[in-house]
């Protein structure tokens, strides 16, 4: 495999989890700002 390439695939799925995360946190902070 291209070292360049699996660079890349890592970043790529570095972005996505950070993504999820903070789509994460903002659902939670929503909902418990909702419950106060």
């Amino acid at each position: 495999m291209n070292c360049r390439l699996l660079t890349f695939s890592l970043l790529c799925r570095a972005c996505l989890l950070h993504f999820r995360i903070l789509v994460l946190w903002y659902h939670f902070s929503r909902v418990s700002s909702f419950f106060k």
